[in-house]
């Protein structure tokens, strides 16, 4: 059994993270889900969609700048 991590694959967590950004975005639906037990999720709750253009402005105004910055450093450990 080899102990070698996984290759960093910055190709496929770019690719992974914009599906997540485009779900977000597309499908804004940001009510919470809860759970009873920590193992079985309620999911009778009433969900609500929000205006795009609110969480876009959301989106900008608390974006991380640095991100890049810290997505290359990481990819180069």
């Amino acid at each position: 059994m080899a102990d070698d991590k996984p290759q960093f694959d910055e190709k496929h967590l770019t690719h992974c993270l914009d599906y997540i950004r485009h779900q977000l975005l597309c499908h804004p639906d940001l009510t919470l889900v809860h759970t009873n037990d920590l193992e079985e999720f309620v999911l009778t709750d009433s969900h609500q969609c929000r205006d795009y253009g609110a969480v876009v402005d959301w989106v900008h105004r608390h974006r991380w700048v640095e991100f890049r910055e810290w997505f290359n450093a990481k990819g180069q450990q």
